[in-house]
Parts: C-alpha cells; sequence; structure tokens
C-alpha cells in the first residue's frame, strides 16, 4: 500500500474543520483527525483566514456501519 502525503489547505472565508472534513473526506466524522494533524492551531473554533491547515490522508478503517435489522 502506497503512502499518501499530506496537502496543506489555506483557510478561506468560511472554512471550518468540519466544511473541510467533508471537502476531503466526504463526511465530517474525520474533524478529530484533522485537529490531531493541526496541533498549532490554538482555537479551531476560529480559523483565521490564509492559515495554512495540514490536511493529513484519511484514516483507514472509519466508522464501522449500523447492523441491518
Amino acid at each position: 500500500m502506497e503512502n499518501a502525503a499530506n496537502e496543506t489547505h489555506k483557510v478561506q472565508s468560511g472554512d471550518s474543520f468540519a466544511s473541510l472534513s467533508r471537502r476531503y473526506y466526504g463526511s465530517e466524522r474525520h474533524v478529530e483527525h484533522l485537529l490531531k494533524a493541526n496541533p498549532q492551531i490554538k482555537d479551531p473554533a476560529r480559523l483565521s483566514i490564509g492559515t495554512m491547515v495540514t490536511i493529513p490522508p484519511e484514516p483507514q478503517g472509519g466508522i464501522a456501519a449500523a447492523p441491518v435489522t
């Protein structure tokens, strides 16, 4: 398996960790993954325009689907 490299994203107006998770991973479930990759951001609720955010490869495994009943 190939190791994917981190990407970077320059924060624009309206960006949040939830919106970046949706954009790069397709859902908001990886917000915590983004937060861990960006310890330099002290207040994740207040992303400043122009801040560079590290976007690591999507974690393997994801969230298990609910059982079918």
